[in-house]
């Protein structure tokens, strides 16, 4: 990182660029996100391994898997804003 001086003779750094922070901000953020679909996704399948019967109706099964479709829908709409910010920044 380069250091500047400013007119007391004191040194600076220069300032960040908000659109490079706010992008690193936000794919973190993406990630964290995808991990978390990853996790839930994991677990939805170990659940439906188990042989238990009441673990994971069909219905309530439905219901996991239209809750993580919106969370992809989402991500995904997402993922493409970054894509779009990143490519004219």
């Amino acid at each position: 990182m380069q250091v500047n001086q400013n007119l007391n003779g004191q040194q600076t750094c220069p300032a960040l660029d908000l659109q490079d922070v706010i992008l690193d901000l936000f794919q973190q953020n993406l990630m964290a996100r995808l991990e978390v679909l990853i996790f839930d996704a994991q677990e939805l399948l170990e659940t439906r391994a188990q042989p238990a019967e009441d673990l994971a109706t069909p219905k309530k099964l439905a219901d996991q898997l239209r809750l993580m479709s919106t969370h992809i829908h989402h991500l995904s709409n997402n993922v493409e804003v970054w894509q779009y910010l990143q490519q004219n920044k």
